[in-house]
């Protein structure tokens, strides 16, 4: 699951970032984890990372410069701490299989919401156009006289969209849409 991502762990607290590296290299075959002592060296790594775990009480020091990394944020906490946010928590206070179990299905977490951002990305600007058109209940004829296009391209762009998202209904596309930020859910 994890042998080709870039995992990087910040703490202060020694023992614990070691013992995490520890887990996840015999545990979840990772290969590629770094331990970073503060968020200063973060900047020449971030691009690279799929995963970056954070130390709870460093969280609340950097917590705006940390936006743009809040889908492969997990904070690491002892649980004594209360965090807020939608962020995921990994609890150290916990027993081993609950623990590995809890560290198993955040990962999981995190690398779909990854996944499926990429798969976002994946759609050239003509098919955000064409889905956007789509979602808001717009016939291919009509998409067509809007973007400019020929019909068949509307029918070669709907047909490319579906196999890229793997959603085959109009009422699917709609909903990935509007998750995506794509149209809010007033222009449906």
């Amino acid at each position: 699951m994890l042998k080709d991502k870039h995992i990087i762990i910040i703490s202060t607290d020694f023992p614990q970032a070691y013992g995490l590296k520890a887990l996840l290299e015999e545990y979840f075959s990772s290969k590629n984890v770094e331990i970073l002592n503060d968020l200063s060296s973060l900047e020449n790594h971030s691009l690279h990372c799929n995963v970056l775990f954070l130390q709870a009480e460093v969280l609340f020091v950097f917590f705006d410069k940390l936006s743009t990394m809040r889908n492969k944020l997990i904070v690491i906490s002892n649980g004594s701490t209360n965090i807020s946010g939608n962020i995921p928590v990994l609890k150290t206070s916990l027993e081993q299989t609950a623990f590995l179990d809890l560290l198993s299905d955040l990962l999981e977490e995190k690398l779909d919401q990854q996944k499926s951002q990429n798969s976002k990305a994946s759609l050239s600007d003509r098919e955000q156009e064409v889905l956007t058109l789509i979602a808001k209940g717009e016939m291919n004829k009509t998409i067509a006289d809007k973007l400019n296009i020929s019909l068949n391209t509307v029918l070669t762009h709907r047909k490319n969209i579906t196999a890229k998202l793997n959603i085959k209904t109009v009422s699917g596309l709609t909903v990935y849409a509007i998750l995506n930020g794509l149209i809010s859910a007033d222009e449906i």
